[in-house]
């Protein structure tokens, strides 16, 4: 054989053992890393119940008793759109409509809803394509 030959087949020899070892120490040291324990323990922010979705509320959906929970939610988090008990009653959301899509999980607003008589209501009950 050629000794050129040779020394080429070598060198790739070398350079895959090389590239074999950088890869799988990369990978190992890119692993799961372990969270260092938490000293002080979290305290529990208060909590205040809100409306939450329980399913998926599509446009047009004329809101019922089966579609929203009460949960409780974070004091800090809490926003002046989402439907608060207490200072909204749940029977509040009954009969209105969906105007924007709300998922599952996630706390009802003021603006995802629109009562019959305001302004947007008709638009959010029909279907694409009609007109009122």
């Amino acid at each position: 054989m050629n000794p050129r030959a040779l020394i080429l087949i070598a060198l790739a020899g070398v350079a895959f053992v090389l590239v074999f070892f950088l890869t799988r120490t990369f990978l190992a040291s890119s692993g799961p890393q372990q969270a260092a324990p938490v000293s002080q323990p979290v305290a529990e922010a208060p909590a205040a119940e809100v409306l939450v979705a329980v399913v998926d509320l599509p446009v047009g959906t004329i809101v019922n008793q089966e579609h929203y929970v009460q949960q409780g939610w974070p004091e800090k988090l809490i926003n002046e759109a989402y439907y608060e008990v207490g200072g909204d009653t749940p029977i509040d959301l009954i009969g209105k409509v969906v105007r924007n899509p709300i998922q599952g999980g996630t706390p009802i607003t003021r603006s995802a809803l629109v009562a019959p008589g305001q302004r947007g209501f008709m638009a959010a009950i029909l279907n694409p394509g009609m007109r009122a």
